[in-house]
């Protein structure tokens, strides 16, 4: 771990474990020596990134245990049986933001909380994550969660990654032809990042066992370029390379070798076949719009994109992935998944 720290702890909780990141969240951790609980709703789940171990293994470095984000009653008595002092968080809608859980985690004995936030929460010095509008729908309820543990004073790190590097295969491929590969995508010159969700995992794992040295201390960060608060750290992460949307399906036929079809909607239609899908239609206009005007030069500014590329490294050690190795690794699980109707946007 290229952190360094003054507090490892060696019990610790992860929500969601089932998720991409969260199970790497929950593997990087174990790796540096912690006993990572995996608080499941449905604790008989399986846990696709732990099946390639033995039941015996599995308990040796894993614990699972009933626990749901949205039932503080189910949260308090999970960390209280663990034990855990940090814990993994990522957003689920409540209505009052996961207030009610984070306060039972705290309540319970939780002192640290990796939070797993959105890039499209702004950038910048002096920005109160208060000031989202409701209107900028995913910025808004990750600003919530991070209100809510700054308002709770638990001290925390929130990753706000980019555009997922899973995003091509779960939004833009059509379940309905499977086995042919068919995209539908609106706004091919739209430029995304492509952050593999195994490298989030990993920069959250390795946090949530070792806290930056100067998180827990008594100095107020206000004045860093993130605008950061006392007992607050943000980390931008992105991948090491941006691509238009036509670029990275460019990166998959490569790599796989596959013939894949790309259908360029226009918004409206893009909107209509996501919500056949499943996508709320508030989710799916807001999101069109978003592919519309892409990520700005602001948001995507130079110091910004070159640290959350490097933060990747400094916290894990290892590199960013690139789009390329990452279809490489997954392409086949992705193309799996991708066959289930109903995707899912993560940014």
């Amino acid at each position: 771990m290229a952190t360094t720290t003054n507090k490892k702890y060696d019990d610790v909780i992860v929500f969601g474990p089932t998720g991409d990141v969260g199970g790497h969240a929950a593997l990087a951790a174990s790796t540096y020596g912690a006993k990572v609980w995996l608080g499941m709703r449905t604790p008989s789940k399986a846990i696709p990134l732990l099946a390639h171990q033995s039941a015996g293994e599995e308990k040796q470095w894993f614990e699972r245990i009933h626990a749901d984000l949205t039932d503080p009653t189910s949260i308090r008595a999970a960390v209280q049986h663990s034990g855990a002092k940090a814990a993994y968080v990522y957003l689920v809608p409540t209505a009052d933001g996961l207030a009610s859980s984070l306060a039972a985690m705290k309540a319970a004995g939780i002192e640290f909380v990796v939070f797993l936030s959105s890039f499209s929460v702004p950038y910048g010095a002096g920005l109160d994550v208060r000031a989202v509008p409701p209107q900028k729908l995913i910025a808004h309820a990750h600003a919530a969660v991070e209100a809510n543990l700054e308002d709770l004073r638990i001290p925390h790190a929130a990753l706000r990654p980019a555009y997922f590097a899973s995003n091509p295969f779960k939004v833009g491929l059509d379940a309905a032809k499977f086995p042919a590969l068919e995209a539908n995508i609106f706004n091919g010159a739209f430029e995304v990042d492509c952050i593999a969700p195994d490298d989030i995992g990993r920069v959250a794992g390795a946090l949530l066992v070792a806290p930056p040295a100067d998180l827990l201390d008594d100095k107020d960060a206000a004045a860093s370029p993130a605008g950061e608060k006392k007992g607050k750290k943000v980390f931008y992460l992105c991948g090491p390379q941006r691509l238009s949307q036509d670029g990275a399906f460019d990166v998959i036929r490569d790599v796989s070798g596959r013939d894949v079809t790309v259908n360029h909607l226009s918004m409206q239609a893009w909107i209509e076949r996501q919500v056949a899908v499943g996508m709320p239609p508030p989710v799916a206009t807001y999101l069109a719009e978003a592919y519309d005007h892409g990520f700005t030069e602001e948001q995507y500014r130079r110091d910004m994109y070159e640290q959350a590329v490097a933060n990747v490294k400094e916290i894990t050690g290892r590199d960013a992935m690139s789009f390329e190795e990452y279809v490489r690794l997954h392409f086949d699980e992705l193309v799996g998944k991708a066959a289930v109707p109903g995707g899912t946007f993560s940014s």
